[in-house]
């Protein structure tokens, strides 16, 4: 599964800090899941999601690659 984090957080055009003080999650946290080093919960998502104002499944892909 592949997490749209970044990419979304860029269009969005919000830095890693301000999503960091927007959803409550360390910046060093938002690092780590960007670089695929680490797998969130579910709860970390939501918080992401909605400071990103998008839906928690546009963070995702079930497609292979």
């Amino acid at each position: 599964m592949k997490i749209y984090l970044q990419a979304i957080r860029k269009e969005k055009k919000m830095s890693i800090e301000q999503l960091s003080e927007q959803s409550g999650v360390a910046k060093s946290y938002i690092q780590k899941i960007e670089a695929d080093c680490s797998s969130p919960s579910i709860a970390v998502m939501c918080r992401l999601a909605k400071a990103l104002q998008v839906p928690i499944y546009d963070l995702f892909s079930c497609e292979e690659e």
